[in-house]
This record gives C-alpha cells, structure tokens and sequence, in this order.
C-alpha cells in the first residue's frame, strides 16, 4: 500500500469545508481508532513544522522523494495505519487551528464592533453626560437663587416678624396716651405686617379703637387678650389687665380699673406700675392712706419710678400733709427733670400752703415743658384766683378748656373765679356745664349752691347741697352751706343740726362753728354764739369774720368795748372789712361815741359802694341818714 501524502494547510479551505472534514475525520476516528479528543495533545516539539508563513501566496511544499523499498510482509499494514493516523491528527489539529482562528477573527469582529458601538454610545452618552451636566449646572444655579431668594424671604419674615414684635412689645393704653402719633404708627404697621400674630393684631386693634375715642371696644380687646394668655403668657396678660385698668380709670370708672389692676398683679406681682396706678385710683376714690400704701410698693419694687412719687405726692395733698407733697414731687423731678406732671402737683401743694406765687412758677414750668397740659393752666388759674387776680384766673380757664373742652374742672373752677368777681350767673353757667359733663360732680353741685345762695336763691341752694350729700354723705362743705342758706331763710334750728354735722365730720372746721354762731346769736343765745366764734378763733387765729360776729353778739350782751376790741382786730387784719366798720359804728354809737361812729360808718358806705354790694350800701346810708340826717353825699 502506497505511502499518503502529508496533508498540508489549503489556502482556499473556507470554515464550511474545514468543518466537513473535521466530521469526516470524526467519523473515521470513530469507526476504528480512538477519539483524539482522548489523547493527550502531543507537545509542540513533535508537531510537524509549519511553514512560518501563512500566505495565501506562497505555494505548497514539495513533497519528499519517495524511496522504493521492500517491506516485510505484515508491518506493512502497521505503518500504513500509523500513518493515516498521524496525518487524520495533523489535518484534525489544522482544522482546529483553523476553527479557533476563525473564531478569534469572529472575536476579533465582535470586538471591533463592540468598541465601534461602546465608542459611539460612549460618546452619544459622553455628549448627553454634558447635556446632562450643563443642565445639572443650570438647575443648580437656578436652585441656588431660589436658595438665596428663599434664604432672603425668611430673612425678611424673620424682620417683619421681629418688627411686628418690637411694634408692640411693651405697649399698654397708658403709653398709648402718652404718645399717640407712635402708638398709632406701631398699631397700624402691626395690622399690615404679614408676620404680625393674631395676639399682635389684637393689641394694635385696641390700640387703634383707643385712638378712635372707642373706650368701650379698646376695653374689650385688651380683655380678650388677657383672657387668651392666660396661664401661658402672664407678662401680656398683666399688660392686657394694666390697659383694661388704665382705660377705665379714663372713664372714671375707679372700681372696675382696680380690679383690673388687681388682676395685672395676681399676674405679675413685682409689677410696679400696676401698684403705682392702682394708688392713682384709690387716691380719686379718697382712699388716700391706701393709694399712699400702694405708691410705697410702686416706690419699693422700682426706686427710681418718679411717677409713684409723684401720685404718692397727690395722695398727700389730698390729706393735706402738704410739706410731704412737696417732698415726694422734689423727688419725682429729681429723677425725671422733665416731668411736667411734678411741676404742676407741686404748685398744687404750695397753692395750699398759701405760697401761691411759688405755685404759679411751678405751673409755669410746666407749661414750658407740656404746652398742651390743661391742668397746668387750671392750676395756675387757681393760684391766681387765691391772689385775687381773677381776670387772669378766667383767661387761665379759657385756656385750659381750649385745650381740653370736657374739661370739668376747668369749668368749676372759673365759675369760681366769676363768683369771686360777683358775676353769679355766668358762674352758674359754668357750673351747669361742669355737671352736664361729668352728673356726679359734687364740687360743681356744692359751688352752684354757693353762687345761688348769693343770689338770694336760697331754696335752689339747698337743693343743690341735698344732691351733693346724696352724692357724698360726708361732704362736710356741703352741710355747713346748706346751714348757711337755711340761716337765710330763718331756719335756724335747721341750720344749727347741719352745722352740728359739718363739724361732726370735721372737728377742726373753724367756718361751720362760726356759721353755727350766726344761728345761735339769730335765736338770741348768744353765750352759746360766743363759744362758738371762740372755737372758731382758735382753730384759725386770723378769721376776720368770726371777730367781727363775737363783737355783734357781745354788743347784743352789752359789751360794747369788748365788741369794739373784736371790729378792731377784725379790720387790723383786713382794713378793707366794711361789715366791721359797721358794726364797730354801731358799738361806739351805743358809747355814745357819735363823731367816731359817724367816720366808721362812713367808711363802711365807702367800702361797700366800691365792691359793689348794694345791700350794705343801703343799709350804710340809710343808717347815717337817721342817726345824723345828711345820709349819702
């Protein structure tokens, strides 16, 4: 049997083919010799060489010279078979080759495409990367200024939220009034303000009604405030009860503001100026011993309060302890130089010490520093009328009721000033203006009584008095009055029992023993009428008119030079005293002193024709007509 051919690599064998034949060998390996894919691969070094070349060009290798030989029978066969085998392994390893290059081609292929397709993608996504960056970078900057822009929206509701705190924080009714234009301001920003809390818009809302003269509403508000903190919040439920107080002082409703200053201190108990108006309402209601205990508190919780010692100061006046007065409102302008309200309380207590031009430079003062203050010009009026300057007391009133039209005491008092200058109707025009405002008002009931009972309108007088004891039961002025006018009307008895009361209610109260006295001596008790002026004369050494009763009734007596001493005192102390010459006249003419008698009632007639009482006038004249028969020149 022939030799086979070594079987070498063709150029021209496509995949296909190669892998029919790699079947092929397959099946012959099968039909009759191993599986090579169970023999071990034979190492690199007993491969056959393969031309290191693989070019398709290159032409196959020259196959060897075959050798003519003779071969012993049988091993003939064995080498044919080895053979076959060796090239089917060759071929089978070629073919291999083949198929492994192949795929890695394939490989190779997908590889390239792969890339291709990875490079594309990466870069369509690179490009969409930026887009998506670039878009990423613009939200960014547009999230940051709407950062910035949120950041300076919360800033600017953190100011006005701030503001709308700082608008109202602090405010009462009190400050409300003591500077309108800013409350006002504060109250209406606070009810623009986004910010503000429902709590802030209710304090501006009473602050606000206040402004408008709505007493009532503003009352309301505030205390609806205090009764929605309460238990959570007692620093504005104290301010909400401190205003509630406050306002109803304003209407002079004195009760109803301390129990809301009650309330501002079951609150806050270390609130001074709860203790300090609560004084304030006490003292209008003459409860003046507590309204000083309540300053004393004001005073001890905050020292340097010049209003507690300015109401305290009031509250001294009142019980008359007027050096105290003085001292408490030194005080007061001590700590706050610019206190109008000292100034004016301390002229009121130098008014009462009779050191009425002291008075008027306090009230001066504090007219400097408060222009628009009604109650310095009243008080200034009233030192002037006690100096007996009643025009200027007058135009003093008509300045403090410009400024203040519902001014009461402003009315009462120049109807004082006009009763002072005999103007008794005009007087009782102010009196019935001072009542239409204020009904209560028991000095201007009391002082209408007086103008009228110098009209002669006695039985109007009394009236007046009974609604002035309705009013005030303890009114001693007003009992000893009603006794002067009942003294008119010849009821003495009457008048002796009013009296009795007036000095009941006030032991030192000199004018109702004198008065007592005119009652006493019109019923001819005149011993009885002359311990009383007595009385009277000691409790005020310088009453011109108890010396000048005691003469008449101790000339009733017979005691005509006892009497004349009396006239003579009462004229030392007031020279002007035509009622003295008078009776002096009278005593001397009892003496049977005519030629003296005769020049006193002459200077009576004088006196009385100059202050413009006809009465006296005519009794003068009348007198000197039938004592001397010339009568008035």
């Amino acid at each position: 049997m022939a030799v086979g051919k070594r079987m070498t690599k063709s150029p021209s064998r496509s995949p296909r083919a190669a892998v029919a034949a790699g079947l092929a060998c397959a099946a012959v390996m099968a039909a009759g010799f191993p599986l090579l894919a169970n023999e071990p691969a034979p190492p690199p070094a007993a491969e056959p060489a393969v031309p290191a070349s693989t070019s398709e060009a290159e032409p196959p290798a020259a196959a060897p010279a075959q050798r003519q030989t003779t071969e012993a029978p049988g091993e003939t066969g064995r080498d044919d078979a080895s053979d076959v085998e060796n090239d089917l392994r060759r071929d089978f390893n070629d073919l291999r080759r083949e198929l492994l290059d192949h795929r890695m081609k394939l490989v190779d292929w997908w590889l390239i495409v792969t890339a291709i397709i990875l490079t594309v993608g990466g870069y369509l996504g690179f490009r969409r990367f930026r887009e998506i960056e670039a878009e990423a970078r613009g939200n960014v900057d547009t999230a940051r200024k709407h950062a910035e822009e949120a950041r300076k929206l919360v800033d600017e509701i953190k100011t006005r939220r701030d503001e709308a705190d700082s608008l109202v924080k602090g405010i009462t009714a009190e400050t409300a009034a003591a500077e309108p234009d800013k409350a006002d301001e504060a109250a209406r920003s606070a009810q623009t303000n986004p910010a503000a809390s429902p709590i802030d818009r209710a304090v501006s809302a009473a602050i606000l009604f206040q402004r408008q003269g709505n007493i009532k509403e503003a009352i309301e508000k505030w205390r609806a405030v205090a009764n929605v903190v309460d238990g959570i919040g007692d620093e504005l439920g104290a301010r909400a009860w401190l205003s509630v107080g406050y306002l109803h002082g304003e209407e002079s409703r004195l009760q109803e503001a301390i129990d809301a200053y009650d309330e501002a201190i079951r609150l806050k108990p270390d609130m001074a100026e709860a203790y300090n108006n609560r004084g304030n309402a006490k003292n209008d209601l003459g409860r003046h011993e507590d309204a000083i205990a309540d300053c004393d508190e004001a005073i001890r919780l905050k020292p340097d309060m010049a209003e507690a010692y300015n109401n305290r100061g009031n509250a001294k006046n009142d019980l008359g302890r007027h050096e105290e007065a003085i001292a408490d409102c030194d005080e007061a302008i001590r700590l706050k130089p610019d206190m109008a309200e000292a100034y004016n309380n301390r002229g009121v207590a130098k008014s009462h010490l009779g050191r009425h031009e002291e008075a008027i430079a306090d009230h001066d003062e504090a007219i400097r520093l408060k222009p628009d203050m009604a109650e310095a010009y009243s008080n200034r009026g009233n030192a002037k009328n006690d100096l007996g300057q009643h025009e200027e007391a007058i135009a003093d009133y008509d300045e403090a009721i410009r400024l203040k039209p519902d001014n009461t005491k402003a009315h009462n008092n120049r109807g004082n000033a006009k009763n002072d200058l005999g103007r008794h109707e005009e007087a009782i025009a102010d009196y019935d203006e001072a009542i239409r405002l204020k009904p209560d008002y028991t000095d201007a009931y009391y002082n209408r009584s007086v103008a009228k009972n110098n009209l002669g309108r006695y039985e109007d007088a009394i009236a007046d008095h009974d609604q002035v004891i309705q009013l005030k039961r303890d009114y001693a002025e007003a009992y000893h009055h009603r006794g002067i006018a009942k003294n008119n009307l010849g009821r003495h008895e009457d008048a002796i029992a009013d009296c009795d009361e007036a000095i009941r209610l006030k032991p030192d109260y000199a004018s109702s023993y004198d008065n007592r006295g005119i009652a006493k001596g019109h019923l001819g008790r005149y011993e009885d009428a002359i311990a009383d002026f007595d009385e009277a004369i000691r409790l005020k050494p310088d009453y011109t008119g108890a010396y000048n009763n005691r003469g008449i009734a101790k000339s009733q007596l017979g005691q005509y030079e006892e009497a004349i001493a009396d006239h003579d005192e009462a004229i030392r102390l007031k020279p002007d005293h035509a009622r003295a010459y008078y009776n002096r006249a009278k005593a001397r003419l009892a003496l049977g002193h005519k030629d003296e008698a005769r020049q006193d009632f002459e200077r009576a007639l004088a006196l009385t024709r100059a202050a413009g009482d006809e009465a006296m006038t005519d009794a003068a004249d009348n007198t000197i007509k039938q004592l001397f028969g010339d009568g008035d020149p």
